[in-house]
Order: structure tokens, then C-alpha cells, then sequence
């Protein structure tokens, strides 16, 4: 028997003498966050997070560092090291911060200590805790993101919710998403970050964005929405994935397209009247081309194919090529010809989807 093996070569040798790398030595060595400086630019403040192997978990701590002057100053640990705080915020006269702290049930929690001394006032208890507090300009308020459940939408509502599935003892998850985790986190348990901003005054707590069904980035939803200098507006950026599902059901006389969509996008109750407005001989075409446009893994007969002319071939390759497929408007083209005649349109409601 013949062996044949490609040739290899040594980029760097191994380094006698040094104790190896491991894992254990880059998960100790501390990850500083970003960070924030004061109003004054005198001071910075810094998360700074350690990992504990054993018990798998991380832990942060905020530590302000000043800034000014050509000799580095000492930094001073703000926050205690018995609990994880982050996402330090100064307020704009720069003698209160903002950050948030992981409860007992490892949620993060608003809160807010003076720089001179004292401890953290915890400020909400949301279920599933909060993300990213930033002052009002006029210092009274602040803005935070909070995640709740979808069908859910007041912290009430959703805290309710998840009190139902914590008793229930089926724990599978159910989805039609082709799309249903990112990394380890579940995309089929409904969260939804909304805004919300607390009165610091009064304490009340309002929803900026209270039927909201946007997700901001799955990675890192922190840094998604910004203030006006007067306080009057607030800018923020969100994705919402509106899909209608296609499904085609053929047989050997006739079959049927089969639209469904979720009741609570507004937007694709548009669509569909304007859809059903269409013309009737003119909307087998149109629905042919939709599902090259916007609908992955089409398949169509070769006696189909062969009968068009060399224009309408052209078409749909130009509508398969489509980058992003499901965002990309297009024209349709009118007299494109298709086996099918509508002998009916139907609807059903059944309290969830519509089809």
C-alpha cells in the first residue's frame, strides 16, 4: 500500500521553558468594558468583569479612573465586589451614576448611587430585568431598555406569563421560525426590547414604545437608541421580521397557495388586502413571481420553463438573484404566463394566524 502525504512545514516551533497557555489563563485574566467618561472629562468609569471557572459565571464591577493629568491616578472600586454591576452612566452634572445590578435571580436591575458615598437605590424590578439606562439632559430622568414578552407587553403582563411557564410542566419549545436560536439564547420565548424611561421625581415608570415588537441586535442590544439634546425626541433602531409563509398544495385536479401571516403585523394586513384587490386572472401571476422574489427553494416544471420566451426567462433569474431576497422591491411583469386560474379565494380565522 502507498501512502501520500503533503509535505508540511513549521511556522514557529514550540517554545521550550514557558508554561503552556490554557484556558484557565485567559479566563483569568479580567475584561475591561467600555468606558464612560464624566461630564467634566475629570474621571472615567469602567466596568471591569472576572470569571469564576467553577461556577461558571462572570462577575463586574464598576471602578472609576481619573483622566486628567500626565501621571495616572488610582483607580477606586465604586461598586462592591459581592455583585455584578455594569453599564455605568454619569449624570449630566456629573455627581450621580447610573448602572445596573444582577438580582438574586441574575436579572439586572436599575439603579443609581451618588459619587461622594453611599450605597445603590435599586430603582425597578422588572422580570426580565434592563439594559442600557442613559440620563435625560435635565437630569430627571432616565431611559433604559427592558425586555418583555410579545402578547405580554407591560412588565405586569409579561411577569404573569412567565410565572404560568415556570409552573408548567411542559418545557419543549414549538416554532414554525426557520430562524428559532442565536447562539444560546432561545428565539422562540417572545422577548421584545421595549424603552421605557423612569421619573426619578415620582417614580413612575413609563413605556416609550409600548406596542412595540422590534428586536435589537441579538448579540449586544445596548447602544440602539440615543436622545435628543433637549430631551423631546428619542431616535432608535429595531428590526421587525414580518414573514408570510407560503405553501403550495398540488394535486392531480388543481390545488390550492396557501398564505398565512401573524395577526399582529399590521403591515402584512396591507399587503394581503392588496393582494386580494388584484385583479382575479391577473393574480396567478403575480403570485408566481412573489415566490421566486421573496420565497426560498421554488421549484417549477421543465414544460413550464420551455415555454416561456427568452424575456421572461431573463425575469425570473433577475427575481432568484434578488440580494436580500426579502427586503428588495420589483417590478412584475404583466403578461408573464402561468398554468394556474384562480377558482376561488377563502379565509380563516382562528383566533392566532390568518391564512
Amino acid at each position: 500500500m502507498t501512502v501520500v502525504s503533503a509535505p508540511s512545514t513549521t511556522l514557529y516551533p514550540a517554545r521550550t521553558g514557558a508554561t503552556p497557555l490554557t484556558a484557565e489563563h485567559l479566563w483569568a485574566i479580567p475584561r475591561v468594558g467600555n468606558p464612560v467618561p464624566s461630564p467634566d472629562g475629570a474621571t472615567v468609569a469602567v466596568a471591569i468583569t472576572t470569571y469564576d471557572m467553577e461556577k461558571n459565571e462572570g462577575r463586574s464591577r464598576i471602578w472609576l479612573v481619573p483622566a486628567k493629568g500626565t501621571t495616572p491616578g488610582e483607580p477606586r472600586a465604586l461598586t462592591a465586589a459581592e455583585f455584578s454591576s455594569g453599564e455605568p452612566a454619569f449624570s449630566p452634572e456629573g455627581r450621580r451614576l447610573a448602572f445596573t445590578r444582577k438580582d438574586a435571580k441574575k436579572k439586572a436591575q436599575l439603579h443609581v448611587m451618588a459619587l461622594d458615598g453611599g450605597e445603590g437605590e435599586k430603582l425597578t424590578d422588572l422580570p426580565l430585568g434592563c439594559f442600557d439606562p442613559k440620563w435625560l439632559p435635565d437630569g430627571s430622568g432616565i431611559v433604559f431598555g427592558a425586555q418583555l414578552l410579545r402578547g405580554f407587553l407591560t412588565p405586569e403582563a409579561t411577569a404573569a406569563e412567565l410565572e404560568r411557564r415556570d409552573k408548567d410542566p411542559v418545557k419543549a419549545h414549538v416554532t414554525e421560525e426557520r430562524i428559532y436560536r442565536f447562539w444560546d439564547t432561545w428565539l422562540t420565548t417572545g422577548e421584545v426590547p421595549h424603552l421605557f424611561v423612569l421619573e426619578l421625581a415620582t417614580r413612575k415608570l413609563r413605556d416609550l414604545t409600548p406596542d412595540s415588537v422590534a428586536w435589537f441586535d441579538w448579540m449586544d442590544p445596548a447602544g440602539r437608541y440615543d436622545i435628543a439634546p433637549d430631551g423631546s425626541e428619542l431616535a432608535y433602531e429595531g428590526t421587525i421580521i414580518e414573514r408570510i409563509y407560503v405553501t403550495v398544495v398540488s394535486s392531480d385536479d388543481g390545488g390550492a397557495v396557501v398564505l398565512t401571516w401573524r395577526q399582529w403585523l399590521p403591515h402584512l394586513e396591507r399587503f394581503i388586502t392588496a393582494l386580494r384587490a388584484l385583479r382575479r386572472d391577473a393574480l396567478p401571476s403575480v403570485l408566481v413571481q412573489m415566490m421566486f422574489a421573496y420565497v426560498e427553494n421554488t421549484y417549477f416544471s421543465a414544460e413550464w420553463w420551455d415555454s416561456l420566451g427568452e424575456n421572461h426567462r431573463d425575469h425570473i433569474r433577475s427575481l432568484a438573484r434578488i440580494e436580500p431576497y426579502c427586503s428588495t422591491p420589483f417590478e412584475y411583469m404583466e403578461n408573464l404566463a402561468v398554468p394556474w386560474r384562480i377558482l376561488g379565494l377563502s379565509e380563516r380565522w382562528d383566533g392566532a394566524d390568518k391564512g
